[in-house]
């Protein structure tokens, strides 16, 4: 099994297993893997299809690759959903 260095960067993943074949292989658009990209990094929810896939290709998950921090990932929906909230009170108020 390949061994894979903690430092490694999603672009360096990306170009030893090949991002058209991550793609395809794990029915990713081409937006979201340029979004994942440019962040640097994986969103938590893709973690089980990225784990089977390594396995079955022989490479060790890149674990610190994901976005564990899940109120991170939330923030802005959290923020959303409090400002819809506020402005539902403020037209039933008037």
């Amino acid at each position: 099994m390949f061994s894979m260095v903690q430092q490694m960067t999603f672009d360096s993943f990306l170009d030893l297993v090949g991002r058209q074949r991550f793609q395809d292989d794990l029915g990713k658009s081409t937006q979201l893997v340029t979004r994942a990209k440019s962040d640097g990094i994986m969103p938590a929810h893709w973690f089980r299809d990225v784990r089977n896939w390594c396995v079955r290709n022989q490479i060790d998950v890149p674990e610190h690759l994901f976005r564990w921090d899940i109120n991170k990932q939330n923030a802005n929906f959290t923020h959303k959903v409090q400002d819809t909230l506020k402005e539902i009170s403020l037209g039933s108020s008037q």
